[in-house]
C-alpha cells in the first residue's frame, strides 16, 4: 500500500480518491482535505511551509458553511445539538455517499454503503 493519509491516518484503499499536496507531496484522502479537483486551484496541505509555497495558488478550501446540506446531515445536526448541553453550534455534513465492494474474494459479492460524515463545532 501507499502512505497513510496524515489527517485520518488510514492507508488508502484501492478505490479511495487521493490528492497529493503540491508543496510536500504527501497523499491525502479527498474527503479528509475537502479538496475538489473540479474547482480552480491546487491543493496545499496545512503545513506552514506548504501554505507559504501555495500563497495565491491554492484552492479555497471548504468549511461547514460552504458544504451542501443533506437531509441526513440536517437530521444528525438536530440530534447532535439536542444531545449536547450548552447549545454548542454543532453542524453535521455528509461529504461522501458511495457504494463499495470489498476486494476480498469471500465478501466481494456483498456491496456496502460508505458514507463520510463530518461534525463541526
Amino acid at each position: 500500500g501507499g502512505m497513510a493519509c496524515p489527517l485520518c491516518v488510514y492507508q488508502p484503499l484501492d478505490d479511495d480518491r487521493m490528492h497529493r499536496c503540491a508543496g510536500c507531496g504527501k497523499p491525502y484522502h479527498t474527503v479528509c482535505c475537502l479538496y475538489n479537483p473540479y474547482e480552480p486551484g491546487q491543493f496545499f496541505c496545512h503545513q506552514k511551509s506548504c501554505q507559504v509555497l501555495g500563497n495565491g495558488r491554492q484552492q479555497v478550501l471548504r468549511s461547514a458553511a460552504t458544504l451542501t446540506n443533506t437531509p441526513l446531515g440536517d437530521y444528525l445536526t438536530a440530534k447532535a445539538r439536542a444531545a449536547v448541553a450548552g447549545g454548542l453550534p454543532i453542524v453535521v455534513k455528509v461529504v461522501s455517499d458511495t457504494w463499495r465492494r470489498s476486494s476480498h474474494p469471500l465478501t466481494r459479492q456483498f456491496p456496502y454503503r460508505h458514507k463520510v460524515v463530518f461534525a463541526f463545532q
